[in-house]
C-alpha cells in the first residue's frame, strides 16, 4: 500500500517538475489558496460562528438578569402571591413529585432525609436553568428553602453537579 502511494507521489512530483518554473509557481499559489479557503470554510468559520453564538447567548442572559433585577423590588413589594400548599406532605415526597414536573428527576442521584423538615439532595449533570426553576417551585409552593448548596460544572455547558440541603420552613 505504501509502495503504491510512494510511486504515485513520485509520478506526481515528476509531472509537477516537468512544468515550467512560472507554471509551477501558479500551481503552487493556487493550491495554497485552495488550502487556505478549505481551512477557513471547515475549521475557522464554524469556530467563529460557535463563539459568536455563545457570546450572543451570554449577552441575552445578562439582559434577562438585568431585567429581573429591575423587577425584584416590585416583586418584594407584592409579597408572596401564591399560598403555601400542603405543608403536611413529606419533604421527600414533595421533592420526588416536583422534580418530575421540573424535568430534574433523572438527575437526582441521591436524597437523604435529615430530620422531619430537611433533606440532602445530590444531582448530577442537571440543567442549571431547570434546577433554578425547580428550586423556585419548591420555595413558592411548598415553603422549602435552600440551607446549603454546593455547585460544580457538569459534563456539558449549562449543566451542573449540585449538592443541596433543603429545609421546609414554618412547619
Amino acid at each position: 500500500m505504501s509502495q503504491s502511494f510512494n510511486q504515485q507521489f513520485s509520478q506526481l512530483k515528476d509531472r509537477f517538475m516537468a512544468y515550467e518554473p512560472r507554471e509551477r509557481a501558479i500551481i503552487a499559489t493556487a493550491v495554497s489558496l485552495l488550502l487556505l479557503v478549505a481551512l477557513y470554510t471547515f475549521a475557522l468559520s464554524p469556530l467563529y460562528k460557535s463563539v459568536r453564538d455563545r457570546s450572543n447567548h451570554v449577552i441575552q442572559k445578562q439582559q434577562d438578569l438585568a431585567w429581573m433585577q429591575t423587577l425584584a423590588p416590585q416583586l418584594r413589594a407584592l409579597g408572596v402571591t401564591r399560598p403555601v400548599i400542603n405543608t403536611n406532605e413529606s419533604i421527600v415526597v414533595v421533592i420526588a413529585s416536583t422534580a418530575g414536573r421540573a424535568n430534574v428527576a433523572s438527575a437526582i442521584i441521591g436524597q437523604v432525609p435529615v430530620g422531619n423538615n430537611s433533606v440532602r439532595v445530590r444531582l448530577d449533570n442537571v440543567q442549571f436553568d431547570a434546577l433554578v426553576v425547580w428550586l423556585g417551585m419548591l420555595q413558592s409552593e411548598f415553603a422549602i428553602n435552600i440551607d446549603a448548596a454546593d455547585l460544580a460544572h457538569g459534563a456539558q455547558p449549562g449543566q451542573v453537579k449540585a449538592g443541596l440541603t433543603l429545609t421546609r420552613t414554618g412547619s
